[in-house]
């Protein structure tokens, strides 16, 4: 019976660790899709694409490889302008995933020389 609940015992420690491993893999992921976003605006004049008057809200999605080349996971990237102009804000929500796991971050960027993080935060997904 002991060795049962032992056994028992690893097997749930190796899930959760598993889980807390992917956990951090997707928040990474959305740490480097923000820093993908302000990357692209600071070397590019043309970044973020123009939307029209209509929209003021656009994303992109970027696949991350592993060493060996095979798919670890994504992340996806939704922007809003709508503050650019007024305030110099950019809000960037970038969603990291890895397998069924994901993890949300709302990043909000002064649109000025430097491209600061004003303020970088958790959603629950």
């Amino acid at each position: 019976m002991l060795a049962l609940s032992l056994l028992t015992q690893a097997q749930l420690n190796k899930a959760l660790g598993a889980q807390e491993s992917d956990l951090a893999a997707t928040r990474n992921l959305a740490l480097s899709g923000l820093e993908d976003f302000r990357h692209k605006l600071a070397r590019d004049p043309d970044f973020p694409p123009s939307m029209g008057e209509e929209s003021t809200t656009l994303g992109y999605s970027e696949d991350v490889l592993s060493p060996s080349g095979t798919l670890f996971g994504r992340y996806q990237i939704e922007y809003d302008l709508e503050r650019r102009e007024s305030h110099n804000l950019i809000v960037i929500r970038s969603t990291g995933l890895v397998g069924n796991s994901r993890t949300t971050l709302v990043g909000y960027l002064e649109d000025s020389d430097g491209l600061r993080w004003l303020a970088v935060k958790g959603q629950a997904d």
